[in-house]
């Protein structure tokens, strides 16, 4: 060690190469599914019957992406016209009827 320069450094020990998690992938999926859920769909969470509804929206935007409601009632005050849309048979029913 007295005699190495200060730009040398040891090799002897043999050093793993890094790898990526092996998981990376299947989060990269995830993340995608995720930002398509969101950006092109309406995902209405009813708390009172627990109901899932993913409706498919007119534009990707964020804007209410994820929508929750505490009743059905208070989801027709505030989304009339999504309510339509649900009661035309546009929507897939995740969990609930």
């Amino acid at each position: 060690m007295a005699g190495m320069k200060t730009d040398e450094y040891d090799t002897s020990q043999d050093t793993a190469r890094r790898k990526a998690p092996k998981r990376t992938w299947v989060y990269g999926i995830l993340l995608i599914f995720v930002l398509w859920l969101v950006l092109a769909n309406h995902v209405i969470i009813v708390k009172d019957d627990f109901s899932v509804v993913v409706l498919q929206k007119t534009s990707w935007t964020l804007d209410g992406g994820f929508i929750g409601e505490s009743n059905w009632a208070a989801f027709t005050l505030h989304h009339p016209i999504l309510l339509s849309r649900l009661t035309a048979g546009q929507g897939f029913w995740v969990i609930g009827e």
